[in-house]
């Protein structure tokens, strides 16, 4: 499943369990670009169905969504016959049906829908946030434990020579066979950035 669809699949199953929502359905539909309910088959049978029952609703993250692939000069047919639907169809952003929308929301979801952010979007944003912070703590905590023998090598270097250069922990962690994070010999340059990262870290070890 694609991405952006496991997104929302997230959002309306997180949205369901907030609100005690059990007797639900996922329906995909997609159309590169929407000038009408004819070009989203799926959402216009089940809005009909609905609409006859007089039960039930099709709740969408951001009916804005619906507008966004519509042309400039189609958004007002498309919006009134969504409006037909009004009850049947939720925003979940807005948290409410479209015919509770007021004047200004179905002006600006015709003048502006692309400046509407999803809510899917969002959660994709915080996804990759939690990602690359959990990918950077691992990189941090991989470098510390390379680091740690050098901070063993500095004191048993010092306690001989009195203070050991960068250049003779790099040589030695050289002839010891220890490398980087990375998997490369030590160089004055990288030992340096390790020795003061394991320093402001030395109560982590």
């Amino acid at each position: 499943m694609h991405p952006a669809a496991q997104s929302q699949l997230r959002f309306y199953k997180s949205f369901s369990l907030r609100n005690g929502i059990q007797d639900t359905r996922f329906v995909c539909d997609y159309s590169r670009k929407s000038n009408s309910l004819q070009s989203l088959p799926k959402l216009a049978a089940i809005l009909k169905e609905l609409k006859r029952k007089k039960v039930g609703k099709v709740c969408i993250d951001d009916v804005a969504r619906l507008l966004k692939v519509c042309e400039l000069m189609s958004r007002v047919g498309f919006l009134e016959e969504l409006r037909e639907y009004g009850a049947q169809l939720y925003s979940l952003k807005h948290g409410k049906s479209l015919d509770e929308f007021s004047g200004a929301m179905l002006t600006a979801l015709v003048r502006d829908p692309e400046k509407s952010k999803l809510p899917g979007q969002q959660l994709r944003s915080k996804d990759t946030q939690a990602a690359r912070r959990s990918s950077s703590e691992v990189r941090s905590r991989n470098a510390l434990r390379h680091a740690q023998p050098l901070l063993d090598l500095r004191r048993e270097l010092g306690a001989s020579s009195g203070r050991a250069t960068l250049k003779e922990i790099a040589d030695e962690a050289t002839v010891r066979g220890l490398k980087t994070s990375k998997g490369i010999n030590w160089t004055p340059q990288n030992v340096a950035r390790a020795l003061k990262l394991a320093d402001i870290n030395a109560g982590d070890f």
